[in-house]
């Protein structure tokens, strides 16, 4: 006889004193972080390293002492929604070549084989090395930003794309052949489902690809957005603007994550429950 084994899932009350407790550790982390940051910065006593009580000061200036109703500065209405836009633009146009071609690639063994060497090689190049290439290409306006953001975000969602088509079970697929499902409709409702974690991976890993790329292109030959923000302060000696713009990508990296977790924990909560049972 088989022994019949239990699994003891936590109860709501259970899972929610998880949450309040890790939310009341990272809070605490943060804490300890900004007090570290203030002590160092007050014992140095260096202008190129002020205190965050400074720090979120200026911010909140160079942020909110804008016209009512909103109180929005220049900054926020031009510089961060430019940026904003650029990165999501980047990354949707990532996001639909990197899964329309992982699985036309993935659908094939033989083409994944092929090409998956030009795949590794194109991944791994930096994208720092390619702004060059891209300044000279398309020049320095938005064009060129979103298309390095696009170019250096697609690669993990192409491969873990492929990754997850190929990685089908293979009862499934022949469940579907003896239905006499066709390809479209395998598509939809076996490999793409099936898939979706890994694809759902690769999409998470190019936002923050997005974000890096998205400043780093706004340093170099900008003239606006929130990267350039930061180096005009640099440039002037802002330092307090600096730092400033510095934690409001800081902000935007962490919001951006957060966003992306629920997103991810909805889309995937069938995944979560099957691995659960």
């Amino acid at each position: 006889m088989t022994a019949a084994v239990s699994v003891r899932v936590p109860s709501r009350s259970t899972r929610l004193g998880r949450t309040l407790g890790n939310l009341a550790l990272h809070w605490a982390i943060v804490i300890v972080a900004l007090a570290a940051w203030q002590t160092a910065s007050t014992s140095s006593g260096s202008a190129y390293f002020p205190p965050p009580s400074k720090v979120f000061s200026t911010m909140w200036d160079l942020l909110f002492s804008g016209p009512p109703p909103l109180f929005l500065t220049d900054l926020v209405l031009g510089d961060i929604l430019t940026s904003v836009w650029r990165l999501f633009a980047g990354w949707a146009i990532a996001a639909i070549l990197g899964v329309a071609g992982g699985v036309l690639i993935g659908s094939s063994s033989l083409v994944s084989d092929l090409f998956k060497p030009v795949m590794d090689f194109m991944r791994s190049i930096p994208g720092p090395a390619l702004v060059p290439v891209f300044l000279v290409l398309l020049g320095t306006g938005s064009e060129m930003r979103v298309s390095l953001i696009a170019f250096v975000a697609v690669w993990p969602v192409l491969l873990n794309t492929v990754e997850g088509v190929r990685g089908v079970d293979r009862v499934k697929r022949d469940t579907a052949s003896v239905f006499s499902m066709g390809r479209l409709a395998t598509l939809r409702h076996v490999t793409l489902p099936a898939a979706s974690p890994k694809i759902v991976a690769g999409l998470r890993v190019a936002v923050a690809l997005a974000l890096n790329v998205m400043v780093l292109s706004e340093l170099v030959a900008g003239t606006d957005g929130i990267g350039h923000f930061v180096n005009i302060s640099q440039a002037y000696f802002r330092i307090a603007d600096m730092w400033s713009g510095i934690v409001v990508i800081i902000v935007l990296g962490l919001a951006l994550n957060v966003v992306f977790r629920q997103i991810e924990n909805r889309l995937l909560r069938w995944h979560a429950d099957e691995r659960r049972r």
